[in-house]
């Protein structure tokens, strides 16, 4: 039973990341692909810096039950020609977030 009830414990335990834990600066300068992805795929509570602009370069998929809270930042599509984006899976939520597609510096169709 013990066993039992420590498997449960962390198996409901809300994972509480901040993109910056993932090496993002949010500088809306350096590519911060790679720590938002991973940040992203916790499927936790996922929290970024006040104000701060993070920009992407490669698709970027949140997992099941993410809920990511802004805290008025902005995230920003690179100027590049190839199509990707953000993508949500089931269940995930946002608030207090810009998502910037960079729209009038693309050349790709899907933006």
């Amino acid at each position: 039973a013990d066993f039992f009830a420590r498997a449960m414990a962390r198996a409901i335990k809300i994972r509480d990341v901040n993109v910056r834990d993932f090496g993002a600066k949010g500088d809306g300068v350096s590519d911060d692909t790679a720590p938002l992805r991973s940040a992203f795929a916790t499927g936790g509570q996922v929290y970024l810096e006040r104000g701060k602009t993070y920009l992407f370069a490669a698709e970027v998929t949140m997992a099941p039950g993410t809920m990511v809270y802004g805290n008025g930042s902005t995230l920003i599509r690179k100027n590049q020609t190839a199509s990707y984006g953000l993508s949500m899976a089931a269940d995930c939520r946002v608030s207090n977030l810009k998502i910037d597609g960079n729209r009038a510096n693309q050349t790709s169709p899907r933006w």
